[in-house]
């Protein structure tokens, strides 16, 4: 079975202080195939949990394409 809109976690150490934030990399399959932008809400979910985050589109290599971090 094919997960197309999965991507796998890496933690950056990024502390934003109780505000939810997602990173994920430009060229990542669910940012285009979506159309998000930056500063886009988006739902982060896993099988038991889920947030609202604030999308920021990376564009250096600190995040492949397929990664998110929260």
């Amino acid at each position: 079975m094919s997960y197309p809109d999965v991507l796998i976690f890496r933690r950056l150490g990024i502390e934003s202080n109780k505000e939810f934030l997602a990173f994920m990399h430009k060229d990542c399959h669910v940012c285009t195939s979506e159309g998000f932008s930056a500063l886009a809400t988006i739902k982060v979910s896993t099988n038991s949990n889920h947030v609202i985050a604030s999308l920021y589109v990376i564009r250096s290599n600190i995040l492949s394409p397929g990664e998110i971090s929260l």
